[in-house]
C-alpha cells in the first residue's frame, strides 16, 4: 500500500495527506500490526508531519504547473474556436506565459516558455 501511495504522490497535487499516510504505513508500530487510536492521538499531539519537498524544488514545480494550467486553457480554447470553424486569435497559440505566486511568504515571478509538449524552460 506505501509503495502505490507513492506512486499516486508523484502523480498527485502538492499538499496531500498522502505523504502523511506514507510515513503511517511505513512506522515500525504500523508494520507490526500494534497501532491503536492512542497511537495515532499521540503522533498527533506531537505533530508527526510529513516531510516537505526542498523549496527550489517546491518553487519550480509550482511555476511549470501554474504555466501547463494556462496553456491548457489557451489549448483548449483554440481547439474550441476551430471546431466552430472560426478563425483563432494568434494569442490562443502563445508559448510563453507570466507566472506570479506567493510560497512560504516569498514572492516569485517566472517567465516561461514551453518548447515542447514535455519541455518548459523557466526564467527568473
Amino acid at each position: 500500500m506505501a509503495v502505490a501511495l507513492k506512486e499516486l504522490s508523484i502523480r498527485g497535487d502538492f499538499r496531500t495527506t498522502v505523504e502523511y499516510l506514507i510515513k503511517l504505513l511505513e512506522t515500525q508500530v504500523f508494520a507490526d500490526n500494534n497501532f491503536t487510536t492512542g497511537w495515532l492521538d499521540t503522533l498527533i499531539r506531537n505533530r508527526l508531519t510529513a516531510e516537505r519537498p526542498k523549496v527550489s524544488f517546491a518553487v519550480i514545480c509550482g511555476a511549470v504547473r501554474k504555466a501547463h494550467v494556462v496553456s491548457e486553457e489557451c489549448w483548449t480554447e483554440h481547439k474550441r474556436i476551430v471546431d466552430k470553424g472560426q478563425v483563432p486569435a494568434p494569442d490562443t497559440l502563445k508559448t510563453g506565459f507570466g507566472v506570479d505566486f506567493i510560497y512560504e511568504g516569498v514572492r516569485y515571478s517566472f517567465t516561461t516558455a514551453r518548447s515542447s509538449v514535455t519541455t518548459w524552460a523557466l526564467y527568473l
